[in-house]
C-alpha cells in the first residue's frame, strides 16, 4: 500500500501503520496530490512496489469526501470495507 501524504508524520505513532512500514508493505511518499509532479512520484512508487499494478486507488483530498451514490457491486462493496481491517 502506497500512501502519497503531505505529511507522513502523521503516521509516525501509529503502530499498526509502522509495523507495515518496517515490513515493506506500507510505502510513505511525502508529496502533495495538487502538485502533478508529487503525484508522478507517488504512481511511480505504487508502481514499483505493486509489480507494475495498482489494485485501488482511494482518493480523499480536501476536508469533505464525496462518495459515489451508485450500487454497482466494486463501488458498493469498496464503501463498507473497514480501513484498518482492509490493511492486512
Amino acid at each position: 500500500m502506497t500512501f502519497l501524504l503531505r505529511n507522513p508524520e502523521v503516521f509516525a505513532n501509529d503502530d499498526v501503520i509502522q509495523n507495515y512500514v518496517k515490513q515493506g508493505r506500507a510505502i510513505l511518499v511525502k508529496g502533495d496530490a495538487t502538485v502533478k509532479e508529487d503525484i508522478k512520484t507517488g504512481w511511480e512508487t505504487a508502481l514499483q512496489h505493486g509489480n507494475g499494478s495498482v489494485d485501488l486507488t482511494l482518493f480523499s483530498v480536501g476536508k469533505i469526501s464525496l462518495l459515489p451514490t451508485s450500487r454497482h457491486p466494486l463501488t458498493y462493496n469498496a464503501l463498507k470495507v473497514d480501513t484498518r481491517s482492509s490493511i492486512y
